[in-house]
C-alpha cells in the first residue's frame, strides 16, 4: 500500500514538473453541468467550471486593501479555489472585476470600482442560501457587462440563472438596442418579486411568474425561455410559472449583454441579491434540459 502511494505521488509530481495541467482533471464530484445539455453559447460562473473543456480562470477579483487584482481559478474538483481567493483578499473585501465566459469569448467586466459586485466580505467568502459562492449585487448600480451583443442574433434563446434575490432587478439581459425601448430581459419584479421573461421591441411582451422570490430569499434556478417572437415562458426551478406570453415581439438589434442591470441608454432596474451562475443558450430549453440543469440548484 505504501509503495503504491509512493509511486502515485512520484507520478503526480512528474506531471506537475512537465507542465501538465493536473488542476484541470475531472475528479468525483466535479460539476461540469453544461456537458449534459446542448445549445449553450455563453456561460459565466463564480462557483465552478461548468464545462470539462474549459481551461481558463473563473473570474478576476480586486481586493480592497490596495486595489490589486488577480485571476481566480478552480480546485481539483472544478469548484472555486476558495483558499486562493481568501488568501489573496486577506481580511478585507473582494470585488469581481471580470467574470470569464466558459463557452464563448464574451467576458463581462466592470472597470468602475463602485459598480463591481462583491464576493468577499471582511475576509469571508460570500455564499448564497444554498452554500454556493456568489456575487452580491447592491440594488443600486452594480453591473458586469460587455459592449458586444454576442450570439445568437435571433430567437430561440434561453437564459438560465442561479440566484438568491433580496430585491428586484435585472438578472441578465442579452440584448439591448440603442433605443431605450428595445431589449430582452430576465428580471425580478421590484414590487411583486416574481420572475418575468420580457421581450420589448415596439411593445412590452412578457411571461410573468407567480412566486414571490424576494420574500422567499432562497437560491433558485430562475429561467426564461424565448422560443419565438410569440412564445415567452418564465420558470422557477423546473416548473413553468404563469401563462405563456404570446404577443408579438421581434428580435432587437444587439449592442451589449449585462448581469445585474438593464443596460439600455438610460440604465435601469438594478438587481439586489446574489448570483452564482448565468447560462445563455441558442435553443428553447425543454423540460429534460431544465431538469438536468436543476441538479446545480
Amino acid at each position: 500500500m505504501r509503495r503504491a502511494l509512493t509511486l502515485f505521488l512520484v507520478a503526480l509530481l512528474a506531471l506537475v514538473a512537465a507542465g501538465n495541467p493536473v488542476q484541470h482533471r475531472r475528479l468525483p464530484g466535479s460539476p461540469y453541468i453544461l456537458d449534459s445539455v446542448t445549445g449553450e453559447v455563453h456561460a459565466w460562473s463564480v462557483a465552478a467550471v461548468q464545462r470539462a473543456a474549459y481551461s481558463g480562470e473563473l473570474f478576476r477579483v480586486r481586493r480592497s486593501s490596495d486595489n490589486t487584482e488577480e485571476d481566480i481559478g478552480r480546485n481539483m474538483r472544478g469548484l472555486l479555489d476558495t483558499a486562493e481567493l481568501l488568501a489573496f483578499c486577506g481580511a478585507g473585501n473582494g470585488f469581481v472585476v471580470t467574470i470569464y465566459d466558459q463557452v464563448g469569448s464574451q467576458n463581462l467586466t466592470q472597470a468602475t470600482t463602485g459598480q463591481q459586485p462583491q464576493i468577499v466580505s471582511s475576509g469571508a467568502l460570500i455564499t448564497d442560501s444554498g452554500g454556493k459562492p456568489a456575487m452580491q449585487f447592491d440594488d443600486s448600480d452594480d453591473v458586469l457587462l460587455v459592449g458586444n451583443g454576442g450570439t445568437p442574433s435571433a430567437y430561440p434563446v434561453s437564459i438560465v440563472t442561479f440566484a438568491d434575490p433580496t430585491a428586484g432587478g435585472t438578472l441578465f439581459t442579452p440584448v439591448v438596442a440603442a433605443s431605450s425601448n428595445q431589449y430582452v430581459d430576465l428580471y425580478i419584479h421590484s414590487t411583486a418579486g416574481e420572475v418575468r421573461a420580457m421581450s420589448r421591441n415596439t411593445s412590452v411582451q412578457e411571461a410573468i411568474g407567480t412566486t414571490d422570490l424576494v420574500s422567499a430569499s432562497v437560491r433558485r434556478m430562475i429561467s426564461g425561455v424565448y422560443a419565438s417572437t410569440t412564445d415567452r415562458r418564465a420558470f422557477v426551478g423546473t416548473s413553468q410559472e404563469g401563462s405563456t406570453s404570446t404577443g408579438s415581439s421581434t428580435w432587437p438589434t444587439m449592442t451589449r449583454m449585462a448581469i445585474g442591470r438593464l443596460e439600455r441608454s438610460s440604465p435601469a432596474d438594478p438587481y439586489g441579491g446574489l448570483i452564482s451562475d448565468v447560462f445563455y443558450f441558442n435553443t428553447a430549453l425543454d423540460g429534460t434540459a431544465l431538469t438536468t440543469l436543476s441538479a446545480w440548484e
